[in-house]
Protein backbone atom coordinates (compact mmCIF):
# COMPACT_ATOMS: atom_id res chain seq x y z
CA UNK A 1 0.00 0.00 0.00
CA UNK A 2 2.90 2.34 0.77
CA UNK A 3 4.41 1.85 -2.30
CA UNK A 4 1.35 2.17 -4.62
CA UNK A 5 0.94 5.63 -2.86
CA UNK A 6 4.05 6.87 -2.85
CA UNK A 7 4.09 6.17 -6.74
CA UNK A 8 0.78 6.93 -7.45
CA UNK A 9 1.82 10.79 -5.49
CA UNK A 10 5.01 10.82 -7.29
CA UNK A 11 2.98 10.45 -10.92
CA UNK A 12 0.05 12.30 -9.72
CA UNK A 13 2.54 15.40 -9.28
CA UNK A 14 3.90 15.04 -12.47
CA UNK A 15 0.96 15.05 -13.78
CA UNK A 16 -0.11 18.11 -12.86
CA UNK A 17 3.32 19.70 -12.80
CA UNK A 18 2.56 19.38 -17.13
CA UNK A 19 -0.92 20.20 -16.86
CA UNK A 20 -0.42 23.36 -15.10
CA UNK A 21 2.02 24.45 -17.53
CA UNK A 22 0.16 23.43 -20.32
CA UNK A 23 -3.17 25.61 -19.08
CA UNK A 24 -1.12 28.73 -17.70
CA UNK A 25 2.29 28.87 -19.93
CA UNK A 26 4.66 28.85 -17.25
CA UNK A 27 6.90 26.35 -15.49
CA UNK A 28 7.22 28.41 -12.60
CA UNK A 29 3.39 28.30 -11.91
CA UNK A 30 3.95 25.41 -12.61
CA UNK A 31 6.25 24.73 -9.82
CA UNK A 32 4.67 26.20 -7.66
CA UNK A 33 1.45 24.72 -7.92
CA UNK A 34 2.92 21.58 -6.90
CA UNK A 35 5.07 22.81 -4.18
CA UNK A 36 1.75 23.90 -2.74
CA UNK A 37 -0.16 20.76 -3.18
CA UNK A 38 3.08 18.52 -1.42
CA UNK A 39 3.29 21.03 1.48
CA UNK A 40 -0.48 21.31 2.18
CA UNK A 41 -1.11 19.64 5.63
CA UNK A 42 -3.44 17.27 5.01
CA UNK A 43 -1.68 16.25 1.96
CA UNK A 44 0.15 13.85 4.46
CA UNK A 45 -2.28 11.39 3.37
CA UNK A 46 -1.24 11.14 -0.15
CA UNK A 47 1.64 8.87 1.28
CA UNK A 48 -0.22 6.78 3.31
CA UNK A 49 -2.01 3.80 2.66
CA UNK A 50 -5.29 5.62 1.35
CA UNK A 51 -6.75 6.15 -2.00
CA UNK A 52 -5.96 9.88 -2.19
CA UNK A 53 -2.93 9.81 -4.64
CA UNK A 54 -4.22 7.09 -6.42
CA UNK A 55 -7.64 9.29 -6.83
CA UNK A 56 -5.46 12.07 -7.64
CA UNK A 57 -3.64 10.77 -10.39
CA UNK A 58 -6.43 9.37 -12.26
CA UNK A 59 -8.87 12.36 -11.67
CA UNK A 60 -5.72 15.15 -12.80
CA UNK A 61 -5.63 12.42 -16.26
CA UNK A 62 -9.14 12.52 -16.66
CA UNK A 63 -9.29 16.34 -17.12
CA UNK A 64 -6.38 16.54 -18.71
CA UNK A 65 -6.77 14.21 -21.32
CA UNK A 66 -10.84 15.88 -21.49
CA UNK A 67 -9.13 19.22 -21.76
CA UNK A 68 -6.51 18.18 -24.64
CA UNK A 69 -10.07 16.62 -25.89
CA UNK A 70 -8.91 12.97 -25.72
CA UNK A 71 -11.99 11.73 -25.14
CA UNK A 72 -11.79 7.87 -24.54
CA UNK A 73 -8.32 8.54 -22.87
CA UNK A 74 -10.70 10.86 -20.35
CA UNK A 75 -13.29 8.42 -19.98
CA UNK A 76 -11.04 5.17 -19.14
CA UNK A 77 -9.30 7.54 -16.49
CA UNK A 78 -12.54 8.66 -15.32
CA UNK A 79 -13.95 5.40 -14.74
CA UNK A 80 -10.70 4.35 -12.70
CA UNK A 81 -11.12 7.71 -10.72
CA UNK A 82 -14.76 6.32 -9.92
CA UNK A 83 -13.03 2.94 -8.83
CA UNK A 84 -10.32 4.33 -6.66
CA UNK A 85 -13.63 5.70 -4.64
CA UNK A 86 -17.19 6.15 -4.51
CA UNK A 87 -17.38 9.68 -5.09
CA UNK A 88 -15.02 9.57 -8.08
CA UNK A 89 -18.35 9.88 -9.96
CA UNK A 90 -18.37 13.34 -9.59
CA UNK A 91 -15.24 13.59 -12.03
CA UNK A 92 -17.79 12.95 -14.58
CA UNK A 93 -19.16 16.53 -14.33
CA UNK A 94 -16.18 18.60 -15.09
CA UNK A 95 -15.69 16.08 -17.86
CA UNK A 96 -19.08 16.82 -19.09
CA UNK A 97 -18.85 20.78 -19.29
CA UNK A 98 -15.54 20.24 -20.77
CA UNK A 99 -17.23 18.74 -23.81
CA UNK A 100 -19.30 21.95 -24.20
CA UNK A 101 -16.18 24.05 -23.67
CA UNK A 102 -15.83 24.48 -27.86
CA UNK A 103 -18.96 24.63 -28.60
CA UNK A 104 -19.49 21.39 -30.40
CA UNK A 105 -22.58 20.18 -33.06
CA UNK A 106 -24.92 18.32 -31.28
CA UNK A 107 -23.25 14.74 -33.18
CA UNK A 108 -19.45 15.50 -32.30
CA UNK A 109 -21.01 16.30 -28.29
CA UNK A 110 -22.85 13.03 -28.16
CA UNK A 111 -19.77 11.09 -29.78
CA UNK A 112 -17.66 12.95 -26.87
CA UNK A 113 -20.39 12.07 -24.03
CA UNK A 114 -20.47 8.48 -25.34
CA UNK A 115 -17.03 7.75 -25.02
CA UNK A 116 -17.10 8.84 -20.92
CA UNK A 117 -19.85 5.93 -20.23
CA UNK A 118 -17.16 3.84 -18.81
CA UNK A 119 -17.94 6.22 -15.64
CA UNK A 120 -21.37 5.37 -14.97
CA UNK A 121 -20.88 1.81 -15.52
CA UNK A 122 -18.08 2.11 -12.84
CA UNK A 123 -20.13 3.23 -10.63
CA UNK A 124 -22.71 0.31 -11.69
CA UNK A 125 -20.08 -2.65 -11.47
CA UNK A 126 -18.89 -1.17 -8.71
CA UNK A 127 -22.39 -1.48 -6.87
CA UNK A 128 -22.85 -4.58 -8.71
CA UNK A 129 -19.80 -6.21 -6.65
CA UNK A 130 -20.70 -4.91 -3.23
CA UNK A 131 -24.05 -6.28 -4.12
CA UNK A 132 -22.60 -9.70 -3.92
CA UNK A 133 -20.75 -9.33 -1.17
CA UNK A 134 -23.50 -7.78 1.33
CA UNK A 135 -27.11 -8.18 -0.98
CA UNK A 136 -27.35 -4.11 -0.74
CA UNK A 137 -26.00 -2.22 -3.92
CA UNK A 138 -25.71 0.42 -1.74
CA UNK A 139 -23.37 -1.11 0.72
CA UNK A 140 -20.89 1.25 0.44
CA UNK A 141 -22.66 4.00 1.19
CA UNK A 142 -24.68 2.55 3.89
CA UNK A 143 -21.43 1.29 6.07
CA UNK A 144 -20.59 4.77 7.04
CA UNK A 145 -24.07 4.27 9.42
CA UNK A 146 -21.31 2.27 11.73
CA UNK A 147 -19.72 5.26 12.42
CA UNK A 148 -22.72 7.13 12.64
CA UNK A 149 -22.19 9.03 9.18
CA UNK A 150 -24.44 9.97 7.15
CA UNK A 151 -25.36 11.89 3.69
CA UNK A 152 -27.90 14.31 2.73
CA UNK A 153 -27.65 17.09 5.38
CA UNK A 154 -28.24 20.70 4.25
CA UNK A 155 -24.38 21.27 2.86
CA UNK A 156 -24.36 24.35 5.66
CA UNK A 157 -25.16 22.70 8.54
CA UNK A 158 -22.00 21.39 9.98
CA UNK A 159 -19.98 24.85 9.24
CA UNK A 160 -22.89 27.08 11.15
CA UNK A 161 -23.17 24.33 14.15
CA UNK A 162 -19.09 25.57 14.51
CA UNK A 163 -19.50 28.78 14.06
CA UNK A 164 -22.52 29.02 16.70
CA UNK A 165 -20.37 26.64 18.73
CA UNK A 166 -17.49 29.56 18.58
CA UNK A 167 -19.84 32.41 19.18
CA UNK A 168 -21.43 30.61 22.34
CA UNK A 169 -18.37 29.24 24.12
CA UNK A 170 -15.85 31.70 22.96
CA UNK A 171 -12.52 30.18 21.16
CA UNK A 172 -10.77 29.30 24.46
CA UNK A 173 -13.32 27.28 25.90
CA UNK A 174 -13.89 25.80 22.80
CA UNK A 175 -10.47 24.20 22.22
CA UNK A 176 -10.75 22.54 25.28
CA UNK A 177 -14.65 21.80 25.64
CA UNK A 178 -14.14 18.32 23.71
CA UNK A 179 -10.84 16.40 22.67
CA UNK A 180 -12.40 16.81 18.57
CA UNK A 181 -13.52 19.70 19.10
CA UNK A 182 -9.74 21.95 18.01
CA UNK A 183 -9.95 19.08 15.26
CA UNK A 184 -13.00 19.80 13.76
CA UNK A 185 -12.01 23.86 13.45
CA UNK A 186 -9.09 22.77 11.42
CA UNK A 187 -11.30 21.07 8.59
CA UNK A 188 -13.75 24.12 9.13
CA UNK A 189 -11.06 26.33 8.35
CA UNK A 190 -9.96 24.35 5.36
CA UNK A 191 -13.21 23.72 4.13
CA UNK A 192 -14.08 28.04 4.63
CA UNK A 193 -10.51 28.05 2.58
CA UNK A 194 -11.35 26.42 -0.12
CA UNK A 195 -15.02 27.62 -0.70
CA UNK A 196 -13.70 30.87 -0.57
CA UNK A 197 -11.37 30.29 -3.36
CA UNK A 198 -14.13 28.17 -5.68
CA UNK A 199 -15.55 31.72 -7.05
CA UNK A 200 -11.66 32.70 -8.47
CA UNK A 201 -11.37 29.14 -10.01
CA UNK A 202 -14.54 29.86 -11.87
CA UNK A 203 -13.40 33.07 -12.86
CA UNK A 204 -9.76 31.93 -13.43
CA UNK A 205 -9.94 27.93 -14.65
CA UNK A 206 -13.01 27.92 -16.14
CA UNK A 207 -16.64 26.84 -15.25
CA UNK A 208 -15.20 22.69 -15.43
CA UNK A 209 -12.58 23.06 -13.14
CA UNK A 210 -15.12 25.55 -10.96
CA UNK A 211 -17.80 23.28 -10.77
CA UNK A 212 -15.92 20.09 -9.75
CA UNK A 213 -14.48 21.86 -6.54
CA UNK A 214 -17.63 23.23 -5.66
CA UNK A 215 -19.08 19.94 -5.81
CA UNK A 216 -16.74 17.61 -4.24
CA UNK A 217 -16.56 19.86 -1.42
CA UNK A 218 -20.20 20.15 -0.88
CA UNK A 219 -20.57 16.13 -0.73
CA UNK A 220 -18.75 15.84 2.39
CA UNK A 221 -20.10 19.17 3.76
CA UNK A 222 -23.55 17.82 4.10
CA UNK A 223 -22.24 14.98 5.81
CA UNK A 224 -23.69 14.47 9.38
CA UNK A 225 -19.80 15.44 10.67
CA UNK A 226 -17.36 17.54 9.15
CA UNK A 227 -14.69 15.10 9.59
CA UNK A 228 -12.50 14.30 6.56
CA UNK A 229 -12.68 17.99 4.81
CA UNK A 230 -8.81 18.42 4.93
CA UNK A 231 -8.52 15.19 3.06
CA UNK A 232 -11.02 15.60 0.31
CA UNK A 233 -9.59 18.92 -0.45
CA UNK A 234 -6.03 17.72 -0.24
CA UNK A 235 -7.03 16.19 -3.95
CA UNK A 236 -9.00 19.49 -5.51
CA UNK A 237 -5.96 20.47 -7.58
CA UNK A 238 -7.40 22.98 -9.46
CA UNK A 239 -7.39 25.13 -6.05
CA UNK A 240 -3.42 24.36 -5.68
CA UNK A 241 -2.83 25.73 -9.55
CA UNK A 242 -5.04 28.56 -8.87
CA UNK A 243 -2.39 29.35 -5.19
CA UNK A 244 0.24 28.85 -7.72
CA UNK A 245 -0.96 31.48 -10.09
CA UNK A 246 -1.90 34.04 -7.93
CA UNK A 247 0.51 34.30 -4.97
CA UNK A 248 3.90 36.64 -5.34
CA UNK A 249 7.40 35.17 -4.55
CA UNK A 250 6.89 36.45 -0.82
CA UNK A 251 3.54 35.65 -0.39
CA UNK A 252 4.10 32.13 -1.39
CA UNK A 253 7.10 31.56 0.74
CA UNK A 254 5.01 32.52 3.60
CA UNK A 255 2.21 30.35 2.55
CA UNK A 256 4.87 27.37 2.01
CA UNK A 257 6.61 28.04 5.40
CA UNK A 258 3.14 28.24 6.90
CA UNK A 259 2.12 24.86 5.93
CA UNK A 260 5.25 23.02 6.47
CA UNK A 261 4.19 24.06 9.78
CA UNK A 262 1.22 22.72 9.70
CA UNK A 263 2.14 19.51 8.04
CA UNK A 264 4.66 18.88 10.59
CA UNK A 265 2.23 19.18 13.11
CA UNK A 266 -0.67 16.74 11.44
CA UNK A 267 2.32 14.34 11.21
CA UNK A 268 2.47 14.27 14.86
CA UNK A 269 -0.95 14.15 15.35
CA UNK A 270 -1.44 10.98 12.69
CA UNK A 271 0.95 8.70 14.35
CA UNK A 272 -0.15 9.75 18.08
CA UNK A 273 -3.94 8.31 16.91
CA UNK A 274 -5.18 11.70 16.77
CA UNK A 275 -8.14 12.37 15.11
CA UNK A 276 -7.18 14.46 12.15
CA UNK A 277 -8.29 11.45 9.47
Amino acid sequence: GIVISLTACALALVTIHRFTERVFGSREIARRTVLCLIVFPWSLFLMRVYTESLFLLTSVLAISRAWDGRWWQSGVWGALTTLARPNGILIGLPLALLALRDKPGARQLASRWIVLAPIPAAMVGYSAYVYTLSGDPLGWMSAQAHWGYSLGHPPWEQLLRLRTTLVNVGLYDYFFRSARAPFELMHGLAALIFLALTPLIFRRLGMALGAYVLVSLLVPLSGSAIEGLGRYAAVLFPAFMLVGSMASPRVHQAIVMVSLVFHTLFVCFFVTWKPIY
